[in-house]
């Protein structure tokens, strides 16, 4: 249900060519044992700039990362390494502008780059006329998080919200997608929603799975099911009985360029080459892959475990690390050795591997809601919602009346069926 939460209200800006500026007397928070920003600030100001051009976005990159690593909520897609080749995969027709909420406060006077939002611009939105903003997504991630500073979060927000209040690319609807519902940024944002009493409404809800350390490695499991504990160790028997078993792991300092490409082959050798949605069937899309993964070896970022057989690569779990989390960014398995089940193999290799590492508490799956090896195999859940938000009256119009045009749809498909 649309649950309106009022007219907009101004707070003190002064508009320039390079943006709206704000400036308040906040109370934002840092990060507090429970997770949420908690750090008081008296006094805050911010200007608002957007960016659409990737190499002036290159021109930030010291700014960039020092957000990255003072960011509330960690979220590696947007961190510059990850997020400028993605967009040099991108058809140039795609329309893609980052909004940078640049930040000064009292305590040392220096200009910081408070918060990163990208966005992009669909030619249509749901078949209405109007303009809107959805939080940009690369097609092989299913995270939107954005990099938000510690102890600026309701600040940076607001900052955002009185942007697109007033300037917003001409836009009327803004799209908030893959975002956590969690203590900090989410919370932060409906504390800015609820006092500006900002028009906003839930279009979209799912839970995906989430690894929790908890202790032990049995503790932080749950009961596996039963074909993983008795048909996986059976499996392996049969498949050393045909040649040799290797369980590996990507070393520390270790080349990962074979290890990058084995998994784009084996990637693009099962059904996903050949639908067309594998890493290495375009040429944009294997750049990418190469650069990132390449970048995140380099960094320290990148976790990789497999199964060869032979001497040859037949499954690998990819993942990367940002802050205190991980991220299983992809799986792919040769699908000649299905009946030994590899993909699995390698999977329960790569959660005890996540269970080893220090400093990291939890690994998001990443997945859409319904994999159901990932639920059975994980101990918790991670919750996220779609927010819209409408400003003016034909936004908030458009808003309020999505849910009821989804209705109706879903209605008249039914009906002619």
């Amino acid at each position: 249900m649309a649950r309106r939460v009022g007219k907009s209200i101004s707070r003190h800006r002064g508009c320039s060519a390079t943006g709206v500026s704000t400036s308040s007397a906040v109370e934002p928070f840092g990060v507090s044992p429970s997770g949420h920003d908690a750090t008081t600030v008296p006094k805050q100001s911010t200007t608002v700039s957007v960016v659409r051009k990737p190499s002036d976005l290159a021109e930030l990159i010291t700014d960039w990362e020092e957000l990255a690593s003072n960011a509330l909520e960690p979220n590696p897609f947007y961190e510059h390494w990850m997020f400028l080749p993605a967009l040099e995969s991108l058809a140039p027709r795609e329309a893609i502008c980052c909004v940078l909420v640049w930040i000064r406060d009292a305590a040392d006077g220096r200009r910081k780059l408070g918060a990163l939002f990208p966005f992009h611009r669909p030619a249509a939105y749901n078949g209405m006329p109007i303009l809107a903003l959805q939080s940009y997504r690369h097609a092989h991630w299913l995270l939107c998080t954005p990099l938000v500073r510690r102890g600026w979060a309701r600040a940076c927000l607001e900052a955002l919200m009185d942007w697109f209040c007033h300037d917003g690319e001409g836009a009327s609807l803004i799209e908030l997608r893959y975002w956590p519902c969690e203590e900090g940024i989410f919370s932060a944002l409906a504390d800015v929603l609820r006092r500006r009493q900002q028009f906003a409404i839930a279009t979209d809800q799912f839970s995906r799975a989430l690894l929790v350390k908890r202790g032990e490695w049995a503790q932080s499991m749950p009961a596996l099911p039963r074909e993983f504990n008795k048909c996986l160790p059976r499996k392996e028997r049969r498949l050393r009985e045909q040649g040799g078993v290797a369980h590996l792991e990507l070393k520390p300092g270790e080349d990962a360029a074979p290890w990058i490409a084995g998994f784009l082959a084996l990637e693009a050798s099962g059904w996903k080459g050949k639908r067309g949605s594998a890493l290495a069937c375009s040429e944009g899309n294997r750049r990418f892959a190469l650069k990132t993964m390449s970048e995140a070896a380099r960094r320290g970022r990148l976790l990789m475990a497999g199964i060869d057989f032979d001497g040859r690569p037949i499954s690998r779990c990819i993942n990367f690390t940002a802050g205190v989390g991980s991220f299983a960014f992809k799986t792919a398995f040769d699908e000649s050795f299905a009946q030994y089940s590899p993909g699995v193999m390698a999977e329960v290799d790569n959660l005890k591997l996540f269970h080893r590492l220090a400093g990291v508490l939890w690994m998001d799956s990443l997945t859409e809601p319904d994999n159901d090896m990932m639920n059975r195999l994980w101990n918790g859940r991670r919750l996220f919602q779609t927010l819209l938000i409408g400003t003016g009256a034909w936004g908030e119009l458009a808003a309020s009346g999505l849910p009821l045009a989804r209705w109706a749809k879903r209605r008249v498909a039914a009906f002619l069926r």
